[in-house]
């Protein structure tokens, strides 16, 4: 039983998540770092967020592009 489980698991792992998957995964980091920021005092913490809010949009920007794609394709 646990080695079928482990290899769905292992299958799973070698596929690149879908764009759709990506949206869901942004939005859960999203949430989680919208908590962290409202219980931060220190503005530090923040600026350094800064890079991962960057990196969030563009995630998301890239997926949408890729849906959109496939939509005209």
């Amino acid at each position: 039983m646990w080695r079928k489980v482990y290899q769905d698991a292992l299958a799973a792992s070698q596929k690149p998540p879908t764009p759709e998957q990506r949206l869901v995964m942004f939005a859960d980091l999203r949430a989680v770092l919208n908590k962290a920021v409202a219980n931060t005092r220190h503005n530090q913490k923040a600026e350094a967020m800064a890079y991962v809010w960057n990196w969030i949009e563009a995630g998301e920007s890239q997926a949408m592009s890729e849906i959109k794609q496939r939509g005209e394709g």
